[in-house]
């Protein structure tokens, strides 16, 4: 507030003139150097008047950047009234948070997905400050894709290695798996590569047996030692049926006899 002491002291019209114009007030030396004389400052000159300024008014705003206003009393030869202002601050007003756009999750953007897509926003369009309200709803939402989807198949573990398939000479282990991992189904991609596979054990030769059989029998003709001797090779044969059938097998009956009493062997 200025006083009867103040001798020299601005006044702007309006405030496009002071943006416009150069205050010759601020600038003086003598001028206007009477006692209770203030200057008021016109678009490229000044004034000097005699009276006092007013008690400054309350912030135009009450919260932010607003002004305040000081006026000159019992301006006798003004035929406007006129006044001189400051910037003031009561304090920061109170900013509501607005949500920003929403986001979609990528991971679900093929448009043959079947899936939920997640969608986000975030409460920054402005972020709330100076005690605003927060956004009001859900920062998160999920939109159900039902398009048909295209599911390529995929393959399950390997199965354990199964038994070595004979005992000597070149057997294989074995092992599998299956497309069903999952399924491929709507026009899916099937699955790469074979089901199966195969690596070699037991290497070594296999070695030769000599196996000899004491038989009893009774009333046996030539025509039935020969069916006899069909009998035991298939029964041997069906010992190592899961086996390479390419091992060398021999079988020969030299010689039968009829006995009349119980053979104990050896």
């Amino acid at each position: 507030m200025a006083n009867n002491n103040n001798k020299h002291i601005a006044v702007q019209e309006t405030e496009i003139e002071r943006d416009l114009d150069i205050n010759e007030c601020n600038s003086l030396t003598d001028n206007c150097n009477l006692t209770n004389n203030v200057c008021v400052n016109s678009i490229g000159s000044y004034n000097c008047y005699k009276g006092e300024w007013s008690t400054w008014s309350e912030c135009s705003k009450t919260c932010g950047s607003g002004y305040k206003y000081s006026f000159l009393n019992e301006p006798i030869e003004l035929q406007q009234e006129h006044y001189r202002s400051l910037t003031c601050m009561k304090t920061k007003c109170p900013v509501d948070g607005v949500w920003s756009h929403w986001t979609t999750d990528q991971s679900c953007s093929n448009s043959f997905c079947n899936c939920s897509i997640r969608l986000e926003r975030y409460c920054n369009n402005p972020a709330p400050d100076a005690g605003g309200y927060d956004c009001f709803g859900i920062n998160v939402r999920y939109l159900e894709n039902n398009k048909i989807c295209q599911v390529n198949g995929g393959w399950t573990q390997w199965t354990p290695w199964s038994l070595c398939s004979q005992p000597c000479q070149n057997g294989v282990k074995t092992r599998y798996r299956s497309c069903t991992n999952p399924v491929p189904k709507n026009g899916g991609l099937p699955c790469n590569g074979s089901n199966t596979d195969k690596i070699p054990c037991f290497l070594d030769k296999c070695k030769n047996v000599t196996v000899n059989f004491g038989i009893i029998f009774t009333d046996e003709n030539y025509n039935e030692s020969e069916k006899l001797e069909g009998k035991i090779k298939t029964a041997i044969q069906n010992l190592y049926k899961k086996f390479n059938k390419t091992v060398p097998f021999n079988l020969k009956l030299n010689s039968m006899k009829n006995v009349n009493s119980y053979w104990p062997g050896p």
